[in-house]
């Protein structure tokens, strides 16, 4: 399969044997004739430039619309972005979705209404690193283990990290509260 340049990032492959095409930012595989190919990279180059909404909201202001407590999945530069408007550090979770004690630090600890106050300190971010993303990511934390929860400042620099699920609620809280009180002092 022949890689293609991309066309503003949505077209991914193209296969000239089968004529199938990945549109990424859909997730659909179509197979077409070639003409169809023709008229569809047409359509797809007179739509350059142009954004959804959801694209331009946060971008054509230039802030965040993060909202303390809510979790970012998998973009660290949108998790930056908001510790740097806000002046907090970054919770980054480094998690597996086959992995149980992350569901259950992920449900039980981060849902608790013990550990709210601290977690709405910081900016929230969920890394899968089950994706190529993700395992760039745990590579920079050199995570050995999962689940992994990394406190970091804007600029990605760990400040403390704690590996796996620890004793209970309480005793999470005041560990991750340490790490938290340690990265405050280094803004």
């Amino acid at each position: 399969m022949s890689r293609c340049s991309r066309i503003t990032g949505d077209i991914g492959e193209i296969n000239t044997d089968d004529h199938v095409i990945l549109i990424e930012s859909e997730r659909i595989l179509m197979k077409i004739n070639s003409s169809s190919v023709i008229v569809f990279v047409l359509l797809v180059v007179a739509g350059c430039g142009e954004q959804s909404q959801a694209e331009s909201g946060s971008e054509s202001s230039g802030r965040s619309t993060y909202q303390p407590g809510s979790w970012i999945h998998n973009d660290y530069q949108a998790a930056s972005t908001a510790a740097v408007e806000l002046d907090v550090p970054i919770l980054i979770d480094l998690y597996a979705d086959w992995c149980r004690p992350c569901h259950m630090l992920a449900d039980d600890y981060f849902g608790s209404e013990e550990m709210k106050p601290l977690l709405d300190k910081m900016v929230l971010l969920r890394i899968d690193i089950d994706t190529p993303d993700g395992q760039v990511h745990a590579r920079t934390f050199e995570v050995a283990a999962i689940p992994t929860v990394v406190v970091a400042l804007s600029d990605g620099s760990e400040v403390d990290k704690i590996i796996g699920v620890i004793g209970n609620v309480e005793e999470y809280n005041s560990a991750l509260e340490v790490i938290y009180t340690r990265a405050v002092s280094q803004l």
